[in-house]
């Protein structure tokens, strides 16, 4: 199944879901007002099918001719115009260079092995139950074996690619591709053992079993980590998804989507506010 394709399944997906730890009224916003495309998203793309998919990258993305620096002239327009209907990706020599540099980065990095005689870019599709309603659920999976889970990221900075990795959520996306491999099959549970619904969490793992995560820089010097995510922090990232998910749920059956903020609150202010150094009472964020 290709990208289209897995688009066009009727399904719910993490990163519709993600949106309702925002709000659910973001995640309602996003049906009818989808995220704009963007350089850094766009690049991402290219990195992903670069290093999972190099065929499809090959056959797909094209430099722009060298005597065409820009598209002013018809000539360039009607090239350009052509080539996209066609489904091709034109790039400059500089996107193609970075491109080229990280996927060789990875090859390079401890991550590479854990690619290797993977799966990729694989769809799934299973359902999901909650409070008695059945949820069809959706997700494509970078690369997958019957022993593990590998999801590729970029970041700006690996030295706190930690936080992002907390910020975004990405624990809790990667245990809704795990407990959606497990339902389509894609991976055996004997192998992942630790990281069901139930285990303890701590239970030592097989070298080459897990979820893990290759991360990569998008600036200087454009380096590659690879990291194992224990059990435990998918065990929280299964709790966060399973909470996503039933907040997602009601609020679909009751079709009201409150925003950030539904109810009346206490606006507390930091200690450094002006005038707050000169409360007595301790503020505590």
């Amino acid at each position: 199944m290709n990208f289209e394709e897995y688009r066009a399944l009727s399904a719910l997906n993490w990163s519709t879901l993600r949106d309702v730890h925002v709000s659910p009224l973001l995640c309602r916003w996003r049906q009818d007002n989808p995220r704009p495309d963007t350089s850094s998203l766009s690049l991402g793309r290219l990195i992903h099918t670069a290093i999972l998919e190099p065929e499809r990258y090959d056959e797909e993305v094209l430099l722009r001719p060298s005597q065409w620096d820009s598209w002013r002239t018809k000539a360039a327009r009607e090239w350009r115009a052509e080539q996209e209907a066609e489904g091709r990706i034109i790039i400059d020599d500089e996107t193609a260079e970075l491109v080229s540099l990280l996927r060789s980065r990875v090859i390079e990095s401890a991550g590479w092995p854990l690619l290797c005689d993977t799966r990729r870019e694989v769809s799934i599709q299973w359902t999901a139950e909650v409070g008695g309603s059945q949820i069809p659920c959706k997700g494509r999976l970078d690369a997958v074996t019957g022993r593990r889970l590998v999801d590729l990221k970029t970041t700006k900075d690996l030295k706190w690619f930690w936080k992002d990795a907390a910020e975004l959520l990405y624990h809790g996306g990667l245990a809704w591709y795990l407990d959606g491999a497990l339902a389509a099959g894609e991976i055996d549970p004997a192998a992942v053992a630790p990281y069901l619904p139930g285990a303890y969490g701590y239970e030592e793992i097989d070298d080459d079993a897990g979820v893990y995560i290759i991360a990569l820089e998008t600036s200087e010097p454009y380096d590659a980590g690879a990291w194992r995510l224990p059990p435990y922090v998918i065990q929280a990232g299964r709790r966060l998804h399973r909470s996503l998910l039933e907040t997602w749920s009601s609020c679909r059956e009751a079709d009201l989507w409150p925003g950030r903020e539904p109810v009346v609150t206490d606006l507390h202010l930091p200690t450094w506010a002006a005038g707050m150094a000169n409360d007595e009472r301790e503020v505590i964020l």
